[in-house]
């Protein structure tokens, strides 16, 4: 036998087992970038590990709130976005930008030729635009407006000012189209 001792290498420390929750991360930085499927998956199933591990309940609960939120503005939002989107709205907005209010009303009060090119212009772009229309209630309030601007041009053909209550009805008749076609 040998005189010499061997040293025995004293056993390594237990590893404590993982307490961090990766579901909690995940889930608050898919709410943060507004996946908000992910985010609810992930807050969930954040949620249930904290129980096990004590970590990462106030992540899950940041990652589900904000994925509820962008869940919100997503419900509130797509509806003006998909109608906005018909080839008919984007036709008529154009009408809209084209002959602005205030350039209407003006050439109305000063210039009579330039009001009835105004409406002519009016008429063909929305006509043009309900034919485009998808959507049948963008399509049916154009329509509106088109027989209000036949009336008004009517009118200034037979050399008459266009009737007061002809002119309301086309204005609610545009609001009408915005409305339709997704505006707020």
């Amino acid at each position: 036998m040998s005189d010499t001792v061997q040293q025995q290498e004293p056993a390594a420390a237990p590893v404590a087992p993982k307490t961090s929750n990766g579901f909690a991360v995940t889930s608050l930085v898919t709410g943060i970038i507004a996946l908000w499927p992910l985010g609810l998956i992930f807050g969930i199933l954040g949620l249930l590990r904290a129980k096990k591990v004590s970590k990462g309940k106030v992540m899950s609960y940041v990652g589900i709130v904000l994925s509820v939120a962008y869940l919100g503005v997503t419900i509130w939002v797509a509806p003006h976005v998909a109608k906005a989107l018909d080839p008919g709205c984007r036709g008529a907005i154009k009408v809209q930008s084209d002959y602005p209010d205030s350039k209407v009303n003006k050439d109305a009060a000063t210039d009579p030729a330039a009001f009835g090119a105004d409406l002519q212009g009016e008429l063909k772009g929305l006509t043009d635009a309900a034919n485009k229309a998808k959507n049948a209630t963008a399509k049916k309030t154009m329509q509106d407006e088109v027989t209000d601007l036949t009336s008004m041009l009517a009118s200034l053909s037979a050399g008459q000012a266009p009737d007061a209550s002809v002119a309301a009805k086309s204005a609610s008749d545009e609001d009408a189209i915005t409305k339709a076609c997704g505006g707020f």
